[in-house]
């Protein structure tokens, strides 16, 4: 009935519509060798106008130069009609256009129905319907509000007449507070004389950033990390200056002989903290110590030598030491999956592995042509005789990371407290690792299982989710790890801690087992095997206990229960809204890249994810960057 209902709130105001505002977009998913173009078009689903990639496999009449002449043509009185919130059961935030106050606010959308006078942010609606309070903003004053986070956000200064950074505390404050300082430009700075193209070298040393819009706009950047131009997908507002239309005007900007936004230029330049009064951290090669230090950064001027991480400094100024690639390949505590790739001393190659995205350690590089010209080009000559030998050496930082090192005169592997730095090769991710390294085969020392450990919290005050195999109760279980010490008996996932601890159930077995959510109260997305209807179908898992009919993906599954059957690659399907009402946005593989879509709530398929990362994670060999 519901859907019904929407339905005929739909057809209704599309009646009014000229027949062109309701012809199907074109997107730019063709072939031809002719350029694609930025096109607006009016999308009925939404009941707005919004930027597209032009495709030239067939003609449309849903086309038009700029959004101007789209709202003109295909809704014109969108800013005059009520707020709406619709007849669904969803909460979403939108804003609209009050005639009444004549100022645009915040209201509650349903999820389906209502009309297009809702925006996704204030300030698309302040654009589209005029607003005049959108220069009053710019005159209030800078509040940080009485919360006490540490939130970098921009606002527009009247005394100095320009945006500048400041600490925002969380809450309350007022609407001179801008998320970036392109947003803060683009609303506060358009009276008198426009703001004025940053310098190449600012231009280029900029973040690379899509902005907050939905279109899928093909751009290029420059990456300072990487010394070259990248392909980038542009939403088609806000986002930055390090924005380029082709791939030769970006490398005409950033790349040139003269550009000070190339690497070796960016780390000569001196430490500048700028004119602005914020303290934000960031860090900057020193060339006099030729090493990355932090300092404080004002939020405005500068220049390049300005890094937010320590980490984008050192890949980018500093050559690395050729002494990490004796180190160990580490993913880390935490359970991200970042690929990396690491020098293995057993295979003398780099190879690919899966970074958790915390500690590890310096044998870690973000391509393989790094790695390849830091450690296959070096002469590493390293042999157990000379690892084991080695003194214990906890390295000169504070860190406290567990490890394992050969103790010559115990003449067996034992663990110790490493820094963090510096130090030497007798330094083990594992016990395991260890022993491979340092025991001889006439006298090798046996090794702990570790599924009999005891569950171990750790020393430390954090609160990290791992799993852990509990003997007595024979299955893996989440606990609240406090980030240091502990022991073995500690992994990343339920799935690493099963496929170590827990005895392999043969696909037969697994895909006979019935539906168990478990008795813990997540809700974690997962699909399992019903035998009733022969399918894999969605269904949440509270985190804990269940059985073995339990898949992270659905092409497991398929691939376990059904021999393959309908496990196609989901990165070359096609990107299928389907027919429903539902519309809501996801993400899918297409052209190289993920893009967002949307998707109507029913007969999709598999190239359908809820967030960017789940496309990247299973797409990721596709992609052209990201």
């Amino acid at each position: 009935m519901k859907g019904l209902l929407v339905a005929l709130l739909w057809a209704v105001s599309a009646l009014a519509l000229p027949d062109e505002c309701l012809e199907e977009l074109k997107f730019g998913n063709c072939t031809e060798p002719n350029p694609r173009k930025t096109r607006y078009g009016y999308n009925k689903f939404t009941g707005g106008c919004i930027a597209y990639t032009e495709s030239e496999c067939g003609p449309t009449r849903n086309k038009f130069e700029t959004r101007e002449q789209c709202e003109q043509k295909c809704a014109p009185d969108r800013c005059s009609k009520p707020l709406e919130k619709g007849p669904c059961a969803g909460n979403l935030k939108r804003y609209g256009y009050d005639t009444v106050t004549k100022k645009c606010r915040e209201f509650t959308y349903s999820g389906c129905g209502g009309n297009n006078n809702m925006f996704e942010t204030i300030e698309e609606c302040r654009e589209v319907c005029n607003d005049s309070f959108v220069e009053d903003i710019c005159a209030l004053p800078i509040t940080a509000g009485p919360c006490r986070a540490q939130i970098t956000r921009y606002a527009y200064d009247g005394e100095q007449k320009k945006c500048v950074a400041f600490n925002y505390g969380g809450c309350r404050g007022n609407e001179n507070n801008f998320q970036t300082l392109a947003s803060c430009i683009s609303r506060c700075m358009r009276q008198g004389a426009e703001p004025t193209t940053p310098e190449t070298g600012d231009r280029c040393s900029l973040p690379i950033d899509a902005g907050p819009c939905l279109a899928m706009i093909p751009r290029y950047a420059y990456m300072s990390r990487l010394g070259k131009c990248v392909a980038f997908t542009y939403g088609g507002c806000q986002g930055n200056a390090n924005n380029f239309e082709t791939q030769q005007d970006c490398e005409d900007s950033c790349q040139n002989p003269t550009s000070s936004s190339k690497p070796e230029d960016v780390c000569s330049l001196p430490v500048l903290s700028g004119p602005c009064r914020a303290r934000l951290l960031r860090f900057t090669y020193d060339k006099t110590t030729k090493s990355c230090v932090a300092f404080y950064y004002g939020g405005c001027g500068g220049n390049a030598n300005n890094f937010e991480t320590l980490k984008d400094c050192k890949a980018t100024c500093q050559k690395p030491d050729a002494s990490v690639c004796t180190q160990p390949i580490n993913v880390g505590p935490c359970d991200s999956l970042i690929q990396r790739y690491a020098y293995d001393l057993t295979k003398r190659s780099c190879v690919p592995f899966y970074y958790g995205g915390c500690q590890g350690n310096g044998n870690n590089f973000e391509t393989r042509d790094v790695c390849a010209s830091t450690c296959e080009k070096q002469t590493i000559s390293v042999n157990a005789k000379d690892t084991c030998s080695q003194p214990i050496d906890l390295g000169s930082c504070g860190a406290q990371i567990p490890r394992y090192a050969y103790d010559s005169t115990a003449q067996k592997c034992v663990p110790f407290f490493y820094g963090g730095c510096q130090g030497n090769t007798n330094n083990f991710a594992s016990k395991g690792e260890c022993v491979s390294m340092c025991s001889t085969s006439a006298n090798p020392e046996p090794t702990e299982d570790v599924c009999q450990q005891d569950i171990d919290r750790g020393a430390c005050t954090l609160n990290m989710e791992r799993y852990a195999y509990d003997k007595n109760k024979k299955q893996c279980l989440a606990f609240t790890y406090g980030g240091c010490k502990g022991n073995e008996n500690n992994f990343a996932t339920m799935e690493e801690c099963t496929a170590k601890c827990v005895p392999q159930s043969t696909g037969k077995d697994i895909c006979s087992q019935p539906i168990e959510p478990g008795p813990c109260r997540g809700s974690y997305r997962r699909y399992a095997y019903d035998a009733t209807s022969g399918k894999c179908i969605l269904f949440a898992y509270g985190g804990c206990q269940g059985n073995d009919n339990n898949f992270l993906r659905k092409n497991e599954c398929e691939q376990m229960c059904l021999g393959g059957e309908g496990s196609e690659d989901p990165c070359k399907l096609p990107l299928k809204a389907g027919n429903c009402s539902n519309f809501q946005y996801r993400w899918g593989y297409r052209d190289g890249y993920c893009v967002q879509f949307l998707y109507s709530g029913c007969n999709g398929n598999a190239n359908n994810f809820e967030a960017l990362n789940d496309c990247i994670n299973t797409c990721g060999t596709y992609l052209q960057y990201y």
